[in-house]
């Protein structure tokens, strides 16, 4: 979630723990929205590459 939110995607968490919700409308494109989104996710899986 700080990824997102430190990328532009404002984001929170569900209040069961069972995920996340954009908060409001992005006003990045989808294709940079998807990008922020895999890279956060790689990011968060300890996957990074330098």
């Amino acid at each position: 979630m700080k990824c997102l939110n430190r990328n532009g995607l404002k984001g929170s968490a569900l209040p069961d723990n069972s995920g996340w919700a954009y908060d409001g409308n992005s006003t990045m494109s989808r294709a940079r929205q998807n990008e922020v989104d895999k890279n956060c996710t790689t990011e968060a899986c300890g996957n990074r590459t330098h």
